[in-house]
């Protein structure tokens, strides 16, 4: 990609700028094969000849400091013989977010290949001109806050400039592209191609309750609320009869954090024309209703929404005879895949920011239920994560991020030991040698104090978790154990036994100071507000192996009747009641704490324990995991061609579990009541199932083979 050229409109630059870019060009051939590399800052929508190529083209900037995504996508069944038009609309964010990185210029990039032959080059022969429907927010008004780099659509529909995109409209009037200059296009970096699928829309379709306000005449100002069927990124469509001049403005129950004033979502603000009208947002937002606040005056002739969403496929399940627990998973599975687009991030309507706490989970959860298509949602993470490094030093817990700089120390470690448990499930070892390095750095920063135990390094933001009275230095010491474990591993595949002996020898030091810090009754305690020990750093202290099994009792104690930890944290005291042969125990307290949500009729996990958050938080999807992991019993082993099944059945009757492998569905199905368990599996893979032998595996029939 080095013929053509950055365009703009110089007086254009400002922030929430929509662009409109048009070229007339003959094709003589419209069978050749043609491949189009296009590229902007921010965000595009593509038409040739007035039919829609693309919605939302592009990805928000940022897998280095400085780096712009390219598209390629073939378009050559969209030509005809003779003059064509291809037609470009460019959403310049123009700001950075904690998912984005301006680079501070709108801008264009398009090349249009056949064979060898450049046939289309963006340069100063294009048409350009700003779209005046797109106007922006009115002074003072309240936007998105500021952790979005997204702006609130403001759209008047009276200076639209018509049916630009159709190949027969006059584009004489629209002055020529101008060229950044090369200077000033190295603001937009180096290219990299679009690592992720494009996104996916549907057609346009009816709210659950569309039918109840077809041609309803608006008599007073009126918000009516416009049901999906579950919590969706959408763009809402409206059609209406209306004079000049009337607001009309579309949010969601999730546009605004309950208990934090001024943390908004995105909402879309559309100005009537005279006359019978439609418009569809370009922009995604998210929600199980759609709020349409409608003055008095205008007839609503139908609502409708176009559901978006990244493109993976739910590959795995589980089902059970406990429906509490099958609510369970499936909320779990739709509030990941809520959060999947650009990045993996935290929540899809304040930040949308990939926090590498949050993105670890999503990933260990994509790896049960969803197929191939998400594993390069999180490679691109860890690759956006390792350039960051490799260009600034530092190992960042939010990437890409032009606002601000985060270093979690905690969510860091964390996203360590996630490096290994991906490579367990896709045997993906690039990922492993672009990861080692920042891997490596980020452990051997910590020293060790007289008696052992980890001296603390400072993030930028020592965040442990939500809740009260987290016990961060037994919290911080197994954090780093678990991570030095990791890089050990790591090192081990990369064929460096001196680091991985390091490694080892470094965690089994902090091991043996760790188990000195236990209190009389036997947990792990060493400073917390209230005087009393925290079942985060002591389901930690299990993970890490600070304690021995004839010392467990008093570790569970705290497990069973302390509940400090926030979604995000409780996934880990699960975690480690199942790995200290607990499972039953993790069940009844993932009963107890996940009992609102569960039982709750909105369709997403939230980020807190109530709704005084994000409804829609990846975080609190740890469920799932346990629940495919330790009760269905599929553990994977190595480099993913292994697999484990130990089920435990935790009082259940019947289990059906399906997870994805590397090489397909591996299936466990259990009948208690008849004693049998059936696990079918790809051939590629290598299963064993437990127990292998001894009188409770002759109790029971057990059937296995390849699919």
């Amino acid at each position: 990609m080095n013929s053509a050229k950055w365009i703009w409109k110089r007086e254009e630059n400002r922030a929430n700028t929509w662009m409109c870019f048009a070229k007339d060009f003959i094709c003589e051939d419209p069978s050749a094969l043609r491949m189009l590399r296009i590229a902007a800052d921010t965000k595009y929508w593509l038409w040739i000849n007035g039919r829609t190529v693309l919605r939302e083209g592009g990805l928000k900037r940022g897998r280095s400091p400085c780096s712009t995504y390219y598209d390629e996508l073939e378009v050559s069944g969209f030509m005809t013989k003779g003059m064509n038009r291809m037609a470009i609309l460019v959403w310049y964010f123009g700001k950075d977010g904690f998912s984005h990185v301006s680079s501070g210029r709108g801008g264009l990039y398009a090349e249009m290949t056949s064979g060898d032959n450049t046939e289309l080059v963006s340069d100063e022969s294009w048409k350009a001109v700003r779209h005046a429907a797109f106007t922006g927010a009115p002074e003072g008004a309240e936007g998105p806050n500021f952790r979005l780099p997204e702006s609130d659509i403001y759209y008047d529909a009276a200076r639209e400039p018509g049916p630009w995109t159709e190949p027969d409209f006059d584009l004489s009037a629209w002055e020529n592209a101008e060229a950044w200059d090369d200077g000033e296009a190295r603001a937009f970096g180096a290219f990299v191609k679009r690592p992720l699928p494009f996104f996916r829309f549907s057609e346009l379709t009816d709210f659950i309750n569309s039918a109840e306000v077809k041609n309803l005449r608006i008599e007073k100002n009126t918000t009516l609320a416009l049901r999906l069927p579950a919590n969706l990124q959408f763009m809402p469509f409206l059609q209406v009869e209306a004079p000049r001049g009337k607001t009309i403005t579309v949010r969601t129950e999730s546009y605004s954090t309950a208990g934090a004033p001024g943390v908004n979502g995105l909402q879309c603000v559309y100005r009537t024309k005279e006359g019978l009208q439609a418009f569809e947002s370009p922009a995604w937002m998210n929600g199980e209703t759609a709020l349409f606040e409608l003055p008095a005056g205008i007839t609503v002739r139908t609502l409708r929404y176009r559901k978006t969403e990244y493109a993976a496929n739910q590959a795995g399940s589980f089902s059970c005879d406990d429906p509490f627990l099958n609510r369970l998973w499936e909320k779990c599975r739709r509030t990941l895949q809520l959060c999947m687009r650009d990045t993996y991030m935290d929540c899809p309507n304040r930040e949308r920011a990939q926090w590498w706490g949050d993105a670890n989970i999503e990933m260990e959860m994509a790896s049960y239920c969803m197929d191939a298509g998400a594993d390069s949602l999180y490679e691109n993470g860890v690759y956006t994560m390792a350039e960051w490094y490799e260009a600034a030093g530092d190992m960042l817990t939010v990437v890409p991020c032009g606002s601000e700089r985060f270093e979690l120390p905690f969510q860091n470690l964390a996203g360590i030991r996630g490096f290994v448990t991906y490579y367990r499930h896709t045997g993906r070892l690039e990922l492993i040698r672009k990861a080692y390095p920042m891997a490596r750095a980020y452990v051997l920063r910590y020293e060790t104090d007289a008696r052992g135990l980890a001296v603390h390094c400072p993030g930028s933001w020592d965040w442990p978790d939500w809740g009260e009275n987290a016990d961060t230095v037994i919290m911080e010491n197994a954090w780093l154990c678990l991570a030095l474990d990791a890089c050990a591993d790591m090192a081990d595949l990369l064929c460096l036994p001196e680091d991985a002996g390091l490694f080892r020898r470094r965690a089994a030091g902090i091991r043996r100071a760790a188990r000195t810090e236990r209190n009389a009754d036997g947990a792990f305690y060493h400073r917390t507000e209230n005087g009393k020990p925290d079942d985060r750093a002591n389901a930690l202290a299990v993970l890490a192996g600070f304690c021995e099994e004839a010392d467990m009792e008093g570790v569970l104690n705290i497990l069973r009747n302390t509940e400090n930890a926030s979604p995000y944290m409780e996934k880990t005291v699960l975690e480690a009641l199942c790995e200290a042969g607990r499972t039953e125990e993790a069940i009844l307290r993932m009963r107890r704490r996940w009992a609102a949500m569960t039982e709750d009729d909105y369709s997403t996990l939230w980020e807190l324990w109530t709704k005084e958050a994000s409804l829609n938080h990846g975080w609190s999807g740890g469920p799932l995991i346990i629940l495919s992991k330790y009760v269905a019993g599929i553990r994977a082993e190595g480099d993913g061609s292994r697999y484990t099944i130990a089920p435990n059945l935790c009082g259940l009757r019947h289990i059906d579990c399906t997870a994805p492998t590397r090489f397909g569905p591996l299936r466990v199905r259990i009948d208690r009541d008849a004693k049998r368990m059936e696990v079918t599996y790809p051939k590629a893979l290598s299963v064993t199932i437990l127990p292998s032998s001894g009188k409770e595996r002759e109790a029971w029939t057990v059937i296995s083979g390849n699919l």
